[in-house]
This record gives structure tokens, sequence and C-alpha cells, in this order.
């Protein structure tokens, strides 16, 4: 993947030495943590390390601060909890929209009631009980800071000056505080910045810095010094902790619930998760079996590219070619090649609209609108939206798919893609994903050509089948879905399938006679046709020159801003940052070319036209054609960026039918996940052009990346930012970051990548998975949802589109993996657009940013022109 890599200075980017905490002393309390929207809150999860999972999942709940009212909160819900831990956030702590009833509450409350703040909940304290908050000296956000304290409370047992990571603009003013609070901790270098503060006379606490930040220690020791205070406060005749559970109900509503929400989208009935998990229903009957055939020395060593030119290219439906350029000889690399049986396209704007484009049948050049399901009742104890989405329509049908296949034979390839869906989630699918999103009402004032993205909102195609090259053997296996022969009518074309509910993806795709599989007689055809093509490349006798086509002829990429709009831009986003809305603001912009043809245009045979590749027909209508504006020419430029600018995750995905292409040269995994359920993200943040022509400078360059105080403070901020993410989803003590913060090298660029990895939760599908942290946060910036705000406002509430998005496979198996839709050139028609931004932190340079733009954009470009 990568031609070399280096860990950074410990001294500046690793966590410091943290020992092992002892066995806690006590049994867990019931917690609650109230999240200010913040993207940091589930890490507080991470401090309970102590406690198993299944203990901590019944006990520790994270509900949004606006998920309640004043009134039910107090009254239901205060008795059901031992104690609070009031999360970071974005704004401030004396505006009611950030911090909502939490001033009543801190003021309120039963005196015995303990209380720790963190952060914004922290100057939250100070303002509810009197105290001021101003802006901070020196903005340190993402940054170790040494912290001395009192040895008591909250700090009994900390090393003084352990150091914390800080992420606030604003602190408390010391001089304002009330009597009743005082200073327990401050940072070492300036004794007048208040870190801690406890009220004299209750349980309450507070401190200014991340003890969850992955660069941060001894955060759990201040977490347990906090849980004993919680259950001394306990009255003598206080029922024992170990026996005091949550409410289902609130376990119900956290946000954190490392088990399935989809499976009450299965079928029209209510269904309680956790009943779903406890069952042990029979195991559904097989519809399908993946078959596996390797074809051993058969075309061993022949070209990708050869079979892809010969065998997908220009077929019907489009063609996909996952390709992963740039190889990695420590890990095995597969490139995977399909072609669609069938599309799904989704569209946000003005309203969610479902589309079916199903090749196999002679009606498909006209999209057929598949009606979207009722939403279920909402409810004020559900922390996710009941609200059917295309994510949770698609991971319903993916769950389906796996457990009605027999995948006994996937272990004679260990290729991760075994067939089913490719495509990609565009930017604005935020919408579904991010809680407390709404549209900007100023999308209204737009002109109604700027309203939506130009391309489809998320598109799949769907593939029975795929021929797989194993780079590490030089050896092709073909996979498919094929029809179980004793099920060959079970198929959901052939009247429907018991047990499907019919405003379910699966049953509207039922009544619309949709095939998954195909049957034994054309798995056969398909792998004696493959065989013979690669018999054919493999004869010396057979050129294995690449299709000659001309040069493509595009115009040079423009940006849609200039750099000195776009820096003033940046200017806005600084100012943000300092006003505590954001951290980080990954703010972007688009460049736009045009291709000018010359080759004749991408037009397609009718699906219908029986073929190797699509057996589906019998009935061939040579008359019927599909036509698009699609040019040949993109797989002209495709092939000269996977040679100039070769990447882990290139892919060729071309969709004639909606004259959309994606040319790719991605570096950037967005999310993995192996058919068991091991989960990994791998966050790109701080990048550097490379110096070929002098070597000494081009190690100047990787070394000062390295220890680059900025970009590795833009690095850490995603990371734990990713940490959260997946710990909404996967068992918290699964989530782990074995590679932190460290220089990988490409053909163009040095770059900062790290690694998180995870475990799903019981039952949580692929693409809920994604949904739940989805947009990327190295294309938001942190706390994700303020930050998207903010990004709307700076870009003009213009769609990014599939740019920034997440483009990639689900299979059968429930494995996945996507890509975050970076370094791409988007081809709609002729039209090109390419987008390139930046992470904003406080210590960014208006120059310094822009010329990263550039080089990103040069990465691609660079070897597209003579």
């Amino acid at each position: 993947m990568v031609s070399k890599s280096s860990s950074i200075d410990s001294s500046s980017a690793v966590p410091s030495s943290t020992p092992s905490p002892p066995p806690p002393p006590l049994d867990l309390p019931r917690v609650l943590v109230l999240d200010f929207y913040d993207s940091y809150t589930n890490n507080l999860l991470t401090l309970f390390g102590h406690y198993p999972d299944e203990i901590l999942l019944k006990k520790v709940v994270i509900i949004k601060q606006d998920q309640f009212d004043w009134d039910f909160f107090r009254l239901s819900l205060l008795p059901s909890i031992d104690c609070i831990l009031l999360s970071p956030g974005p704004g401030r702590p004396d505006r009611t929209e950030d911090f909502g009833f939490c001033a009543q509450l801190i003021r309120e409350c039963p005196a015995d009631f303990p209380i720790l703040g963190i952060c914004l909940g922290h100057q939250g304290i100070a303002t509810s009980l009197g105290g001021k908050v101003s802006f901070v000296p020196e903005i340190l956000h993402g940054q170790k800071t040494r912290i001395s304290h009192n040895g008591k409370g909250l700090f009994k047992g900390v090393p003084q000056g352990v150091e914390m990571v800080t992420y606030n603009s604003l602190t408390v003013e010391r001089k304002s505080l009330p009597e009743e609070l005082e200073v327990v901790a401050w940072m070492t270098d300036d004794e007048e910045t208040v870190m801690g503060l406890a009220h004299k006379e209750r349980s309450v606490f507070g401190v200014q810095f991340h003890p969850e930040s992955i660069h941060s220690s001894h955060g759990s020791l201040i977490v347990r010094n906090f849980l004993s205070t919680v259950v001394s406060s306990f009255p003598p005749d206080h029922e024992p902790a170990s026996t005091l559970l949550l409410p289902p109900w609130l376990v119900e509503a956290s946000s954190v619930r490392p088990s399935s929400t989809a499976h009450a989208h299965a079928t029209t009935s209510t269904i309680n998760p956790s009943s779903v998990l406890t069952s042990t229903p029979s195991p559904p009957q097989k519809t399908w079996k993946l078959e596996v055939h390797r074809f051993g020395q058969v075309g061993k060593g022949v070209a990708v590219q050869s079979v892809f030119e010969k065998e997908f290219w220009g077929k019907e439906g489009g063609e996909v070619w996952l390709d992963s350029a740039k190889k990695d000889p420590a890990l095995p690399t597969y490139s995977y090649l399909s072609t669609p049986s069938h599309l799904l396209t989704y569209s946000l704007f003005p309203t969610p609209s479902l589309s079916l484009y199903p090749f196999s049948q002679p009606s498909s050049s006209s999209p057929i609108a598949l009606p979207l399901p009722p939403s279920p009742i909402s409810s004020p104890t559900t922390s996710f939206s009941n609200t059917e989405t295309f994510f949770s329509l698609l991971n319903s049908l993916q769950l389906h798919l796996q457990a009605h296949t027999d995948l006994s034979p996937s272990s004679l390839c260990k290729a991760d893609w075994k067939a089913g869906w490719v495509g990609w989630f565009g930017f604005e699918m935020k919408e579904e994903t991010l809680l407390g999103y709404e549209r900007p009402e100023a999308l209204k004032d737009l002109p109604d050509g700027e309203k939506e993205a130009k391309t489809k909102d998320s598109c799949f195609a769907y593939t029975e089948r795929v021929l797989v090259y194993e780079h590490e053997t030089g050896e092709w296996v073909g996979m498919a879905l094929v029809e179980v022969e004793s099920q060959a009518e079970a198929k959901f074309g052939a009247g429907g399938e018991e047990g499907v509910a019919p405003s379910s993806l699966a049953g509207m795709l039922s009544k619309e006679g949709v095939r998954f599989g195909v049957s034994r007689e054309e798995w056969k055809s398909w792998i004696g046709r493959t065989a013979e093509v690669l018999v054919e490349l493999s004869s010396p006798s057979t050129s294995t020159t690449s299709a000659s086509l001309p040069t493509p002829e595009i115009t040079p990429f423009v940006p849609d801003q200039a750099g000195v709009v776009y820096s003033s831009l940046i200017d806005e986003a600084r100012s943000a940052i300092h006003e505590g809305e954001s951290y980080e603001l990954t703010l972007t912009t688009q460049f736009r070319s045009s291709l000018t043809p010359t080759s004749p245009p991408h037009h397609t045979t009718h699906p219908s036209i029986s073929s190797p590749l699509n057996p589906h027909s019998s009935h061939p209508d040579p008359n019927s054609t599909i036509s698009t504006s699609i040019p040949r020419d993109l797989y002209a430029l495709y092939k000269k960026l996977r040679l100039s600018n070769p990447a882990p995750y290139s892919s060729f995905i071309s969709f004639p039918v909606l004259g959309t292409a994606v040319v790719s040269s991605s570096p950037e995994r967005f999310i993995k996940i192996g058919k068991g359920g091991e989960v990994e993200m791998k966050p790109i943040k701080g990048t550097i052009g490379r110096c070929l022509e002098d070597a000494e400078e081009d190690e100047r360059r990787r070394k000062g990346l390295e220890g680059d105080r900025k970009e590795i403070a833009e690095n850490l901020m995603i990371v734990d930012l990713i940490r959260a993410d997946l710990l909404s989803f996967c068992l918290p003590s699964s989530v782990k970051v074995p590679k932190l913060i460290q220089v990988e090298t490409y053909d163009f660029v040095h770059t900062l990548v790290t690694t998180v990895v995870g475990q799903l939760g019981e039952g949580v599908g692929a693409v809920e998975a994604i949904g739940r942290c989805f947009p990327p946060g190295s294309m938001t910036g942190a706390p994700k949802l303020r930050s998207v705000q903010i990004l709307d406002e700076l870009e003009g509430h213009r769609p990014r589109g599939i740019y920034s998005g997440a483009l990639g496979y689900l299979s059968f198996d429930g494995a996945a993996d996507f890509s975050v839709t970076i370094r791409s050139i988007v081809a709609q028609g002729t039209d090109l657009s390419l987008g390139a931004g930046g992470a904003i932190t406080w210590l960014s340079s208006r120059e310094r940013e822009w010329e990263e733009v550039l080089v990103k954009v040069g990465s691609v470009t660079k070897g597209l022109f003579p």
C-alpha cells in the first residue's frame, strides 16, 4: 500500500506512559452521560475500561442533551441514575441553545447528587453558579498540556505535571468564581489557567481538559476517583450498586448501543431489538450458494488491464474495476472486475426518492420508482431515528442476502469482496446519518441547478459475480451467487419470498422481478467462457498491448474559488474555531474541467441482449439501446491516472445509464469490515508534497511532517473522533489504536496516517455500521455535527456530491471496504470535477492551506496533461 512508513517522535505524539489501573474497589454505579453533540463524548466509555463490556453497557448510557425536556428528565430520569457526566461540546456554556437545561440541573439537583463536567460541562458548572468564561490566551486544540493539582478528590494518585489534551477556546475566569467553587487543578506553566474545579460542599467537579483523548494519560484514574465519590455518597440504607440497573427504556435510548437496531426494519411489525438478539430462531432456508472457482494455472499472470479491456470494458450496465493500483508487499492484494445486473439509485432532493434500473429486463431503459416505506412512530426514548433511510433499507437487504446464502465455499479464496453491492454514498447522505442535522433553509435561495448534486446522492450496483485477481499468487478466481437448485423458484423474482415484508427493499425488488443469483448452468457457462478468455490472453500469439485510445483532451482544472477567496474562507473558519464552535473544519472546494470526446460516446447495447457477463436475458432485442453521454475517453483518463498516481483504493466505476463515472486514486480507507465483524478505519490528516529531485530535501520534508505540531494535532482530532464513531456500534473494549500518527509515503506526497480498529456488536450489519460513522470525519472536522453546519455556510450550501463521501463494496458474507472519495475525478457526461480541501485548525495559515489544496489536486492531474 505504501512504500515507507515511520512513527513520530514519542515526546510529541504518543500517549504518556500510563500504568494499568488496579481493580476497581467498587461496583459500577448507574452513570448517565449528557452529550452536547460532541464528537468525542463516546470516548468517555474507554475510561471505564476496567469494567467488562456486558456490565458497562448496562450501567452507562449516553443521551443527547435535548433528547428529553427538563420536566421529564427531572421526574423520570434522575431517580433512575446515580451520577451524571456532562460532556464536552461546541459553543458556550452560557448559551441555552448549546447547554440546554443543564444550568438548571446544576443549580437544582440534590446536594448529594454527583456531577462531573468535562470541558464545556466544566465551564457550565462555573457559569451556572455565577462564574464567567473568556477566551484562552493561546488556543491549544489537540495538544498536550501539563496539569498541576491539589492531589485530592479527582486527582488522588494522579502524578503532578500529568499531560492532558485540550480542545477549548474558552476558559473559566479564576477571579469570577463564586465562593462555593474552588480551583483544584491548573496549567503547570500558568497557574491562572483553571483546569479543575470542585464544589466545596457538593459532589460536583469539573475538568477543562479531555481525559478521554488517546493522548491523555491517567484519565481512567480520574473517573475511578469520581466513581468512588459517587458510591461514598450513598446513604447507609442505599441499595448496593451491584444490584442497581438502568431501566430498559433508558438503555434503549443510549446513543452507544453495540447491538442491532436494524432488525426492526426487517418486517412491518415493531420488534424489540433485545428480543431479536436473545431469541434463537431456526436457521433460514438457504436460497443461494456462493460458488468459488480457482483457475489455477489458466491465465496465471495475465494483466488485469487486459482482462478488463477484453471482457468488461464497454459492456452493458457499466463496468467496475476496483484496482488496488498501489501494492503493499506486506499484505495480500486483490483486484476486482464485475458488471452490474441492476442498479439502485437514491436522491435526497427535493424529497427522498429510490429508483431501480433492472438491466436484465427489456424495459430497463427507464428507471422504476420504488416507494419508500412509511416511517414508524418515533419515540423520545429512542436515540437513533426511526425514520427509514437508504442506509436502513440497504442494511436489511444485505442482512437478508447474507442469512439466505450458503457461504461455506468462501474459504477457497481469501479475497474480501465475494460479489454483491458496489457503489457510493455521496457526502449529502449526511442528512440521513447525522443526528440533529437538518437541511439548511438557505438552500431554497440557491438557483435550482445548484440545490442538489448533479450525480445521484447514493448509487449501488448489484453484481452476482466477480472476477478476482490475486496479486500475491498471480491467479484468477471467479465467484458468484448461484441459486440452490431445490430453491430455484424461491428467488425474489418468482412470486416473492415467504417472510419478506412488502415494504422492505427485498419485498419491493421481489415485486419487480429482480434476481439475485444465477442458475448453475449460467455459472458453468460463465466459468467456461472466462477460462477461454484467459487462455486466449495467455497465448504468445495474442497481443497483450493495451487498447489503443487517443490521448484524452481535457481543459485545465479551474477552481470554483480563486485562491484569495478560499483564503478568506480559511479566515472565517479560524474565527469559528476561536469562538469555540469547532476544533477543526475540513474546508473544501471543487476544481472543474471538461472533456472533448476523441472517440464515439459510450452507447451500450441494451442489457436484454444475452452475453456471458449478463446471461439473465434469453430474449435479445438488437434494436434496443441506451444512449449515454459517457465518453470512452474516460477509461483512457483512468489508465493515465493509475500509472501516474497509483493508490491502494484506485478504481474505475462507470454507469452509462446515469452518465456518471468515477475515476479514483484515493489513498484513504474510510472503513473496512471483515466477515467476522472486525472493523478498521484509517484516517489521513497532514499532507506535504515530496521532492523527487532531491532525496535529502524529500527526507527533510518527511521528518518535518513527522514532528509538525499543527499536523499532529490535526490528525489527533480526527483519531479521537473516529474512536468515538466506532464506539457507537463496536464493543467498547475492542476499540484500539494499533498505529498512531505515522508517516506514510506515496508517489507524490508524504502523509500522516492512523489506524483505529474495533469489533462489531452483535447483530450490527455492515451498512448500519457505515451509516453510524458517516460522513467520514476526515472530511468534516470535529465536532462533526456543528462542523458540518458551519461548512454548509462556508461552502455556500453547494453540494459536494460524490466527492468526500465513501466509495466501496458490500460483500455477500458481510464484509465491506470503503475508501474516502478523495483524489478522484467525477464525470457527469463530459463535465469533470475534482474536489480538494484541507483541515483548518487554529494553527492553519492561509498560504500553507491553499498550497496543500494545490498539492492534492496536482497529485491527480500532473500525469493527465502532456
